[in-house]
């Protein structure tokens, strides 16, 4: 929904060219308010040069009172990679609001600055790389293809980007000071009549100048940073610094309003839009209405945004969206609201973020810290977080899931604070109950049946995904699937489904067949089948390498059920077994009962929290380590060795005491799992 003003400097190799007009840009000499910054001296080493580059310089400074963002960089081009990946520059600018003026482009050679930009093929484009996303933004590039680049030649480009007419009447922004490259020298500067509030994501640095109109700071020397596997999607380890002129939340919340409030329902359009819905007006609750338009507005408006300059902050009139029948997030959002307010249904559009929202409440105050907007509904003193882009949503009002995205500011004229986001209904949940059917013969062949049960926000999941893929897709892909852990496995009967849209439940049952289910043995000298719990497996498996410096991320909230039925070829006599792991970030249990001809087994995993800290994993991964020892189950057989117990031959002879005998029948065992199915 929302484009951050922050521009960005990307060197790379454009793979779509729909030429446009030159009049988007212009070649200038820099402002005078802008200080001369010189490139750093540097001595070349090894360990600097990544991808062929080496980044000398980053130098920004922003003028707040004229909305000027200006942009300064020098690379070390230190091989032919580096060569290839910088012989071509690219700018992004949004000329719905902003006009772009180039300074330099030029690269230093033996010490001579030689001007590449008068000789450079230059054109603008607009690629619209967000259009996969349904999301038309307007975005054009500036794209230069450079002539004779060389191998140790310094490549420096500035420009700035000037905002025309702004949105807000306050600046902020959020520079970072960090990159996945080493750089030699970072400028940042601030000019401005007004106050500045100023924070650090890690490390401080202590500003050059903070007085007198004008914001300074400056480091040097700044190592690479290179991230753990799988760590949380909110957790940012790069250093930035945050800047705003709001004083407050309550301030963002006010100001964006004006932006909505004007944006109403006339009576006779929303009449009339109720008319085409005549079910509506004869539901007798507020609670039929509220999942009635929700169904319309996910359903009936499509999810489309034309973000082009102010369509980034603005949404379009709910008529005109519901007309036209499509519209982002913030339409839909509005829409749905408006629709409810006409019933005296309390709803209101929330701004949040759908990764970073459980950082919100340690950022500063900006309109440009949230990037989609949902509802917050009031209905019987409960309140509801519905979010009217998801589709394939079923349930009613008491179930079904509602948006996770940790915190959210509700739309209002008043003003509101940062609210934390409680979802009733959130996560994943999903039970399995497995039957096997082992058989007496060891060439036999073996049964399996599946029936898995998706709720929630999985129940959602599997309807769009099952009304999107031919039957006989789903098929294979779930029987690859299994097949890891069952070779030779064999489709038996067609996949049955079951869809109770009331509660949101989808039920898939799945028919196999296993031709060698009874594996043998070197280590017993007799025949085994294991059974893993695979969807836990998932969750539950050790990391190879335990050592990191930041978070690990879980999936959370998760809770799985695995309940498995194996029918044995004879009637053995287990002894139940109860066994728990809890930790601070998930729980387990796993439980063993034997009727007769049957093994049960029960096995339940929910998660506690969606993430592990650093200092904390050695730990967590050492529980892993001792789950898995446990986790899965095998049952040994030997014919043999039973029907020379029942007919007194020889072999009976081996093995004379019962509880030998009982040894070869079934016992669970410690299997390492060798293989790593991570899916953090």
């Amino acid at each position: 929904m929302f484009k951050k003003k922050t521009t960005y400097f990307y060197i790379f190799f454009l793979l779509i060219t729909i030429s446009l007009t030159a009049d988007d840009y212009r070649f200038e000499e820099a402002s005078s308010w802008i200080k001369t910054i010189g490139i750093p001296s540097y001595e070349q080493k090894r360990e600097d040069i990544i991808n062929g580059e080496y980044y000398l310089l980053s130098d920004m400074q922003v003028r707040t009172d004229g909305n000027a963002f200006y942009n300064h960089y020098a690379i070390l081009l230190a091989n032919s990679t580096g060569l290839e990946n910088n012989s071509q520059i690219s700018i992004d600018f949004d000329p719905g609001y902003e006009e772009l003026i180039i300074h330099n482009i030029s690269v230093i050679r033996d010490g001579r600055k030689i001007d590449k930009g008068e000789n450079a093929i230059t054109s603008v484009i607009q690629k619209e790389n967000e259009l996969e996303k349904l999301l038309y933004n307007g975005t054009k590039t500036f794209f230069a293809i450079l002539s004779d680049i060389r191998v140790n030649d310094i490549l420096e480009i500035s420009y700035t980007i000037e905002e025309i007419d702004p949105l807000f009447p306050y600046y902020s922004d959020r520079f970072y000071l960090e990159w996945a490259v080493p750089v030699k020298k970072l400028y940042r500067r601030i000019v401005t009549d007004d106050d500045l509030t100023y924070k650090f994501n890690n490390r401080e640095i202590t500003p050059e100048s903070d007085r007198g109109g004008e914001y300074i700071w400056e480091d040097s020397d700044i190592p690479a940073i290179e991230y753990d596997e799988y760590v949380p999607y909110w957790f940012d380890a790069h250093n930035y610094l945050e800047v705003s002129q709001f004083t407050s939340w309550k301030q963002v919340s006010s100001l964006i309003a004006g932006f909505y409030e004007t944006l109403q329902l006339s009576d006779e359009q929303a009449l009339y839009i109720y008319s085409l819905y005549p079910g509506i007006n004869e539901q007798s609750s507020n609670k039929s209405i509220i999942e009635t338009l929700l169904n319309i507005v996910q359903e009936d408006i499509r999810y489309m945004g034309i973000e082009i300059g102010r369509g980034s902050y603005i949404p379009t009139a709910p008529y005109d969206v519901f007309t036209r029948k499509f519209g982002d997030c913030k339409d839909k959002s509005l829409l749905l609201s408006r629709l409810l307010n006409y019933k005296n249904i309390e709803a209101y559009p929330v701004l949040v973020h759908n990764s970073a929202g459980k950082d919100l409440i340690n950022v500063l105050p900006s309109p440009y810290q949230f990037n989609h907007v949902i509802v917050k509904i009031i209905h019987d003193n409960e309140i509801f977080w519905i979010d009217p882009t998801f589709t394939y949503q079923e349930g009613s009002l008491e179930n079904i899931s509602e948006a996770p995205y940790e915190y959210g500011l509700v739309i209002s004229d008043s003003g509101n604070d940062l609210e934390k986001i409680e979802p009733r209904f959130s996560g994943r949940n999903i039970v399995i109950n497995e039957t096997f059917t082992l058989p007496s013969e060891i060439n036999d062949i073996g049964t399996y049946t599946i029936e898995t049960g998706y709720y929630n926000e999985d129940a959602d999941y599997m309807r769009s995904y099952l009304s999107n893929s031919p039957p006989a897709k789903v098929a294979e892909e779930l029987s690859e699937y299994m097949e890891y852990y069952y070779d030779g496995l064999e489709i038996s009967e067609e996949i049955q489904y079951n869809d109770d849209l009331e509660n949101n439940i989808i039920t898939l049952t799945e028919y196999y067949e296993i031709p060698k289910i009874w594996q043998y043995s070197n280590d017993e000298d007799n025949y085994q089948f294991i059974y893993s719990p695979y969807e836990i497996y998932n969750y539950t498996t050790e990391v190879e390498n335990p050592d990191r410096t930041m978070p690990f991320n879980l999936i959370h909230p998760i809770s799985i059920s695995q309940n498995v039925t194996v029918i044995l070829p004879e009637e053995w006599n287990i002894s139940p077994v109860e066994e728990k792991f809890e930790t601070d970030h998930y729980r387990y249990k796993r439980t063993i009962e034997n009727e007769k001809k049957k093994l049960n087994l029960y096995y339940d995993y929910t998660s506690l929290e969606d993430s592990v800290p650093s200092e904390d994993f050695i730990e967590y991964n050492d529980s892993l380590k001792e789950l898995g020892e446990t986790i899965d189950y095998a049952v040994y057989w030997n014919p043999e060795i039973i029907d020379a117990e029942k007919d007194g031959s020889s072999k009976a002879g081996v093995i004379t005491a019962p509880i030998i005998i009982a040894a070869y029948l079934i016992y669970y065992f410690v299997k390492r799992r060798k293989t790593i199915n991570q899916i953090h």
